[in-house]
């Protein structure tokens, strides 16, 4: 707003004092501006301006001469606007505490305990590729015919840079029966590494059996530990049966009115995603028994003695089991036995809000699979597996 004709250019305003109709700014407002230097004058420029949506208009009156108005705000308008900031800080402080809980607490699904910057511990009993990787979260039993186990640790680092990290394999007695030192060169804060450790045999498995444990850290740290139970046993099978994964429907409507028609499309890839990892999951835990399991991916089923057929069904409703049916064929014969299997697993809380993990409900039920007694006793049966 430019000053009034003739006014004073050096004059300095005071502020405006406001008086409102009733307290509301959307009354008639009359803004009197008073300048620190310059005679005081009756007369002055008078400006009538909208200053209400509903076009109510207000009056501003200037008194003295080149006065730049400088707004003074008045006791109710003061109160309102430091209420809305209050509570716009409030709510950015909320956030920004439910974010850092968040960033701090370990992924959905991870065993163990972890804090800082390390996310979770995995176990795995082959190596895994990139995208065959799921959570193993499930997995707390190691056997010694199982020969080696992978770990796989998953940090949110504070960013890219150059660290060193320590994994540390110990027996029940606390001994250390191996250990792998690093230093990385972490490209992203997302950073996943892998390390290798042999499990024991013969009478040094049967002396360290019980509960182990790995530790990991970074720098001088401790950043989580996880423990599992060696068992000294072998749990492999001697057969000719060829066992073929075989990765049926995706059904994203188990729970009418949970998927909108905009979601759709996405919810049914990300469902596909999950269950191509329980075939992975489900492939893997079969394959540390009988000594010729494939797929997924989609493998030649023609020389297959065994299918077994996957069906997935979930909903993002947290209060909805995600399900699994396994139809296990018998090829020469066409026999055929269907185990269903209901998983809650991999429900994620954030603040308020629960939202369902498919990934993690589908590793769950693969888990439940692959260790359920009666597969198990129905697969040898039919692929004539005795004990190796």
């Amino acid at each position: 707003m430019s000053p009034a004709s003739g006014g004073h250019k050096n004059a300095e305003t005071l502020g405006w004092r406001v008086r409102t109709r009733n307290g509301r700014l959307a009354q008639q407002v009359q803004i009197v501006a008073v300048a620190r230097s310059g005679p005081r004058s009756a007369g002055g420029s008078h400006e009538t301006l909208p200053l209400s949506p509903h076009g109510r208009r207000g009056r501003l009156c200037f008194i003295g001469r080149g006065v730049r108005p400088k707004l003074a705000v008045g006791v109710a308008c003061v109160r309102k606007v430091t209420v809305m900031a209050i509570h716009m800080v409030g709510g950015v402080l909320c956030l920004l505490l439910l974010m850092d809980g968040c960033a701090t607490e370990p992924l959905p699904g991870a065993a163990g305990e972890v804090v800082g910057p390390l996310r979770s511990i995995e176990f795995y009993t082959k190596r895994q590729e990139q995208n065959e990787r799921y959570s193993s979260a499930a997995r707390d039993r190691l056997f010694a015919s199982d020969r080696e186990v992978s770990v796989l640790l998953r940090w949110g680092l504070p960013g890219p840079g150059s660290y060193v990290t320590k994994v540390t394999l110990r027996t029940p007695t606390g001994t250390i029966h191996e250990e792998r030192e690093y230093r990385v060169e972490a490209k992203d804060s997302s950073w996943h590494m892998g390390h290798r450790f042999t499990l024991p045999q013969g009478a040094a498995a049967q002396r360290l059996a019980g509960a182990w444990q790995v530790e990991a850290v970074l720098g001088s740290t401790t950043a989580g530990h996880r423990a599992f139970t060696f068992d000294p046993s072998s749990i492999r099978l001697r057969t000719d049966a060829r066992i073929v994964i075989v990765q049926g429907t995706d059904d994203p409507e188990l729970a009418t009115g949970d998927w909108t028609w905009r979601d759709r499309f996405g919810a049914l890839e990300h469902m596909k995603a999950a269950h191509a990892m329980l075939g992975f999951a489900l492939r893997d835990e079969l394959a540390r028994r009988f000594p010729r399991v494939d797929g997924p991916p989609p493998t030649a089923e023609v020389d297959a003695t065994i299918l077994v057929r996957t069906k997935f069904s979930v909903s993002p409703n947290p209060d909805t089991d995600a399900r699994l049916a396994v139809d296990v064929v018998h090829v020469p014969t066409q026999t055929t036995r269907t185990f269903p299997f209901r998983s809650s697993a991999g429900i994620e809380v954030m603040g308020v809000t629960r939202n369902r993990n498919i990934p993690l409900a589908a590793a769950d039920l693969a888990f439940q699979a692959a260790a359920s007694p009666e597969v198990l006793e129905f697969l040898r049966t039919v692929a004539q597996a005795v004990p190796e």
